[in-house]
């Protein structure tokens, strides 16, 4: 007497499906909905971790617990667990390493690339500087040329540098923007 419903029942449900649950996180809420119920026995979802009421579940609109839940229930008309879940926590992203930022690299290539204009600036302003001396050579020393080129030649020097160094971290900070 006691197998045929049983075996029934069985034959109805491979036939059917199970009761299918899906959820999902929206901005700090879960999301719940029934995706097949063919006994139509899920009413309402209540999160068991949590002190909360049981939430209905409309139609096709999915139920929004929020905060989220780490275990949940569905329930049936009367209150009983149809299928009880786990929802697994939110794994974060560890953060990048310092040099694994590409800003670690980038910043510092910008600034050494504004030296290495500001220094050949005043590497042409310092020859311009030698060469309106040498023209004028009746009014000025022979040592104010020469420090007004050594000066040139410092800036220059000093700008080459930076630039070389603004390729280098530039370079850098590309390679880890593309592979990180």
């Amino acid at each position: 007497k006691l197998r045929a419903p049983f075996a029934a029942a069985r034959a109805y449900l491979a036939a059917h499906g199970g009761l299918v649950v899906r959820t999902r996180r929206v901005a700090g809420a879960l999301e719940v909905s029934i995706g097949n119920d063919p006994l139509h026995m899920a009413v309402a979802v209540r999160a068991l971790d949590l002190p909360a009421i049981a939430t209905p579940l409309a139609g096709d609109a999915p139920a929004r617990l929020a905060p989220v839940p780490a275990r949940l229930a569905i329930l049936d008309e009367h209150g009983n667990h149809l299928r009880e879940l786990a929802i697994a926590p939110v794994e974060l992203a560890a953060p990048r390493a310092w040099r694994e930022r590409p800003l670690t690299w980038i910043v510092p290539a910008a600034v050494l690339a504004g030296v290495a204009g500001g220094a050949f600036a005043l590497a042409v302003r310092a020859q311009h500087d030698a060469d309106a001396i040498t023209a004028d050579s009746a009014h000025h020393r022979l040592a104010d040329a020469d420090h007004a080129l050594g000066r040139a030649r410092g800036f220059a020097i000093a700008g080459g540098i930076a630039a070389a160094g603004a390729l280098g971290l530039g370079t850098v900070g590309a390679v880890v923007a593309v592979r990180f």
